[in-house]
């Protein structure tokens, strides 16, 4: 496959692919979600960037702070997936904007990858996972999309078949009640087309939140906004919790 005159690999073009599934994704990452080397992650990374398929958020400050190079699609690589299958338009339309968002926009994205590395690797074979992004040509998902959906395969054992996953950042909590709401409002629709609703974790950042988030869900089911366990709420302070509750 060509753009121009300028060839893209295979290898090149399996990284641009996890970059649309992440949105942005550092030397580190992609090392651990491709199972390769370091020094392979940043021989790819690198030749992608002088030919102008990703871009990179750095400065002389991160090294200071010990931060990595953060990369993501440029307009060039954005023409090139809209050929590819299981692609949104209207996801890439948003990836414009990638040059300008906030920090705090961008450490959120990682620890969703930091996040989907973590299930993975504690149920290979296990566990299929899908990111917001890759969720967008479907119709029956809530929106806005989870943060991760995460189904099992392979997997007898008890518990749910499936879940979703919401990063709850340092954001009014207002916002974190209002995707609570969001969740009841779209199993009453009946729009899920599994009999079973997915259970929602959200994964807070402070035992503070967590407090907070479990008082409001009881509330719900106390004052009658919601069935208990309908849809199934847990909020969780560490990602071991993960692990721990099946």
């Amino acid at each position: 496959m060509t753009l121009s005159s300028t060839p893209i690999t295979t290898n090149q073009l399996t990284t641009l692919k996890i970059i649309y599934k992440f949105r942005f994704i550092t030397v580190g990452l992609l090392s651990q979600y491709r199972a390769i080397s370091v020094e392979t992650s940043k021989g790819t990374l690198s030749s992608m960037l002088k030919h102008g398929y990703i871009e990179r958020h750095y400065d002389k400050s991160y090294k200071l702070l010990g931060k990595p190079a953060r990369y993501y699609l440029t307009t060039k690589s954005i023409k090139l997936l809209k050929d590819q299958e299981g692609v949104s338009e209207k996801v890439l339309h948003a990836r414009y904007k990638d040059a300008s968002v906030s920090e705090d926009f961008i450490q959120r994205s990682l620890d969703i990858f930091k996040t989907a590395l973590f299930i993975r690797s504690h149920y290979p074979d296990k566990r299929i996972i899908f990111t917001r992004y890759e969720l967008a040509k479907y119709d029956y998902f809530p929106i806005p999309h989870p943060d991760l959906y995460v189904k099992k395969v392979n997997d007898d054992t008890l518990g749910p078949k499936a879940y979703f996953l919401e990063m709850v950042g340092n954001d009014h909590f207002f916002i974190t009640k209002k995707r609570i709401n969001q969740y009841i409002d779209h199993l009453e629709t009946g729009e899920w087309p599994h009999q079973e609703y997915p259970q929602v974790i959200f994964i807070v950042q402070t035992k503070g939140q967590k407090k907070r988030l479990r008082e409001y869900i009881e509330d719900l089911v106390i004052n009658g906004h919601m069935d208990e366990n309908e849809p199934e709420f847990k909020v969780i302070d560490n990602l071991d919790m993960l692990t721990n509750r099946e």
